[in-house]
């Protein structure tokens, strides 16, 4: 079962790079929660697929250009970690930055129904009980 939640996960990089929102809605559960790490500011919680729609479809407004490369997932029980890295490009000449992208994904069903970001990689390690 850990093997399957982990494709679910990499499907859903797959489809987040490809800008295919309607192919990353098709693996979230209707009732999914996204929520943003608190520290992060304007953070929110996004609940269900409008929500999380509406979030996805923002990025664009706000990057240029967003890659996001996975590194390494981690899979345990019904959640799977996945270590990333977001490269981004502000809109109208602005930097580019490259940091870590880490998050926890709850799997069920061979959906997502929750999901948590993480401001820094000691974060996410710490969170799924794990050491860097």
């Amino acid at each position: 079962m850990s093997q399957e939640n982990v494709g679910v996960v990499k499907a859903v990089f797959a489809s987040a790079s490809r800008g295919d929102f309607d192919g990353l809605l098709a693996l979230f559960h209707p009732g999914v929660e996204w929520v943003e790490d608190p520290r992060t500011p304007g953070a929110i919680t996004h609940r269900g697929h409008t929500e999380i729609k509406r979030y996805f479809e923002s990025m664009p407004r706000y990057w240029e250009k967003l890659r996001i490369e996975p590194e390494r997932f981690v899979d345990y029980g019904d959640e799977v970690l996945a270590l990333a890295r977001v490269t981004t490009h502000a809109g109208r000449g602005g930097p580019e930055m490259n940091r870590p992208f880490d998050a926890i994904f709850t799997v069920r069903g061979g959906k997502i129904v929750r999901g948590r970001s993480f401001s820094t990689r000691h974060d996410a390690l710490d969170a799924a009980g794990l050491r860097e």
